[in-house]
């Protein structure tokens, strides 16, 4: 083989190793960044319906949130540390217990969903004194 080859591929495997890197840094941000106001709105509603108890809308909101976060569980373990998502996870299942039971007590763990979701977004905001 000539030189020429070898450059060639050489360019290739960078561009290919550069393309992948920019998937790996910019595709969970914007991922996150879609699903973070979905999951904090959706838990902060749930929030107000169960301070007036009204158990059956706070209970269909919650449900519509546990959905987006289970439609997005795989990809979050895959791009985050699994311990926060499990700690999601976790939250998610003890509020949705909760307020199956009409215990007033979800609103903490409608308020830790929040927390935790916020959490998962501001560890993967970009900012540019993270490159120093």
């Amino acid at each position: 083989m000539n030189g020429k080859k070898f450059v060639c591929a050489n360019l290739i495997a960078c561009a290919l190793a550069a393309a992948f890197l920019l998937f790996l840094f910019l595709y969970p941000h914007f991922v996150i960044r879609r699903l973070t106001p979905r999951l904090r709105q959706g838990a902060e509603e749930a929030k107000t319906y169960v301070l007036s108890e009204e158990w059956e809308e706070a209970e269909h909101v919650f449900s519509e949130v546990w959905e987006a976060f289970k439609e997005k569980k795989a990809f979050l373990k895959m791009f985050f540390n699994h311990e926060d998502v499990d700690e999601l996870s976790v939250a998610f299942d003890t509020c949705g217990a909760m307020i199956s039971v009409k215990e007033p007590q979800a609103r903490a763990e409608l308020a830790r969903i929040a927390n935790i979701v916020q959490y998962l977004y501001e560890i993967e905001a970009f900012r540019w004194y993270s490159l120093i």
